[in-house]
């Protein structure tokens, strides 16, 4: 796995559900006001690393999730949607 940006800070993560929950909330039951803003985030950080592969080295984006409903279910709305956005583009399987 390739890190990704976090946007909104100063470093990357793994792309997966459970750093982006431990860098954002440190639970799974975090402030159900931030759940939509933290999925946002994910999902924006996935897509800024897709479209630095695609434009450039192609190389796949690898992500891992657990499917589980932490934090109101945000981290895995934010998979599929950036699912939704990058599989739509030419070249993309």
């Amino acid at each position: 796995m390739q890190l990704v940006p976090v946007p909104g800070r100063e470093f990357e993560n793994l792309p997966m559900d459970y750093n982006f929950m431990l860098n954002q909330s440190g639970t799974t039951q975090g402030d159900p006001d931030q759940h939509e803003y933290w999925g946002n985030r994910m999902r924006d950080g996935l897509l800024q690393a897709f479209d630095r592969s695609y434009g450039g080295n192609r190389a796949p984006l690898i992500t891992g999730n657990h499917f589980e409903s932490g934090n109101g279910g945000t981290y895995m709305r934010a998979v599929e949607e950036a699912i939704a956005t990058v599989c739509m583009k030419e070249g993309v399987r």
